[in-house]
């Protein structure tokens, strides 16, 4: 099996390659000693035949490459987007309020600009009052606990909201939360291109 990923190589290899199709069709159709009639006609005609797809296939490629700077560098103009991260409890008396705020912020309701990735996380710690939250989970609060020292902060607290991993708020206060994610730093999503396997068996 051959594979190449470059489409350009393309009429390097298929010089070699025709001339040993050629040969082994010439054996199998004319028999022992004879030739496949306009041999040396058809070679140019299936040369020129690949050439000319090889070269809408660049001119292709060359759009595609165009469009993929012109999208990378809308993306570096308008940024990507924020991420909110929120951690609540089903022990927690408030977090319910803060779990309708970031469904409201998931709904549209606010109108951002910026597109917005929201997660929420039940941490496990409020268990021991008596309710076991079902969704709690120990490694969320490892999670919520790196960024209470990260962001060098005295306690962990329900509910809380992290932007971006670099401000946080309390997680029932809708304008600390919206000042949050219009303020917070964007980076451009990444890009990535695609090349063309090509399977020869």
């Amino acid at each position: 099996m051959i594979s190449f990923i470059t489409p350009n190589i393309f009429p390097f290899f298929t010089l070699p390659l025709l001339h040993f199709f050629l040969s082994l069709l010439s054996r199998q159709t004319g028999g022992q000693g004879t030739t496949v009639p306009h041999h040396n006609n058809m070679a140019p005609r299936l040369l020129s035949c690949f050439g000319k797809r090889n070269s809408d296939s660049s001119s292709k490629n060359q759009n595609h490459a165009n469009v993929t700077v012109d999208v990378s560098a809308e993306e570096q103009r308008r940024g990507g987007a924020v991420l909110v991260e929120l951690f609540s409890s089903q022990g927690c008396a408030t977090s319910p309020a803060a779990e309708l705020l970031v469904s409201r912020l998931g709904r549209g309701d606010f109108q951002l600009e910026m597109p917005v990735i929201i997660l929420a996380f039940h941490v496990d710690y409020w268990d021991y009052m008596g309710w076991k939250d079902p969704y709690g989970g120990s490694q969320w609060t490892v999670r919520q606990k790196a960024y209470v020292e990260s962001l060098k902060l005295d306690t962990m607290f329900t509910p809380q909201i992290v932007v971006q991993g670099r401000t946080q708020c309390v997680g029932n206060d809708e304008e600390a939360l919206l000042s949050s994610i219009v303020n917070a730093p964007r980076f451009p999503s990444p890009t990535f291109q695609v090349s063309t396997f090509l399977y020869i068996y």
